[in-house]
């Protein structure tokens, strides 16, 4: 947006007017607000263990999901319960701290998920 008032020493910004940071995810484009969740019956998720750039520790993927975020949050939270252990949700997957993938197939096929072992 370009200003052209003497006043104002702004001379050029990215900044859309109508583009507005969402107050819940902070981000613009809102993420949070993003298509509603699969059932657990209709998701096939990928388990996977990985050490690379990780200083030898372990770490177990989960690919595939297909939920809100709000959702992926509340089922990191049972998962880092079940486990016992530490983890994160990123963009496109869960990582858990350790190998847990045969504990994680077993409580998400409980839940009526799909999953596939993927990697070594």
């Amino acid at each position: 947006m370009r200003r052209r008032d003497s006043d104002s020493k702004l001379v050029y910004s990215t900044d859309h007017p109508l583009e507005r940071i969402c107050t819940v995810c902070r981000r613009s484009p809102c993420v949070c607000r993003e298509a509603p969740s699969l059932p657990a019956r209709q998701q096939v998720i990928r388990i996977s263990l990985e050490r690379k750039g990780r200083g030898g520790k372990s770490v177990t993927l989960l690919k595939g999901f297909q939920l809100t975020r709000t959702d992926r949050e509340s089922l990191l939270k049972d998962l880092k319960r079940v486990c016992g252990s530490g983890g994160t949700l990123r963009e496109d997957h869960i990582e858990l701290q350790g190998d847990h993938r045969e504990g994680v197939a077993a409580w998400l096929e409980q839940r009526g998920f799909r999953t596939r072992r993927s990697g070594g």
